[in-house]
Parts: C-alpha cells; sequence; structure tokens
C-alpha cells in the first residue's frame, strides 16, 4: 500500500513539473518557482 501511494505521489509530481514547463516556457517569471520544486522534491 505505501509503494503505490508513492508511485502515484511521483507521477503527480512528475505530472506537475512538465505543467511548470509548459508554463515556463509561456512566461518566464517562473524560474525562482522551478527552483523551489526541484528542491522541494529533492529533499
Amino acid at each position: 500500500m505505501d509503494n503505490i501511494f508513492k508511485i502515484e505521489f511521483f507521477k503527480y509530481m512528475f505530472n506537475f513539473f512538465f505543467l511548470l514547463k509548459i508554463v515556463d516556457k509561456v512566461q518566464h517569471k517562473n524560474k525562482k518557482i522551478d527552483i523551489t520544486i526541484m528542491y522541494i522534491v529533492i529533499s
């Protein structure tokens, strides 16, 4: 059960990060948010 949750969480985070990348292409103001998300994912 714990494993399934982890997989779902990583899928969600990946999709969220992918969405951020698309938004980043549209407006470059999101660099700071991008770095923050990366930091959260790593830690």
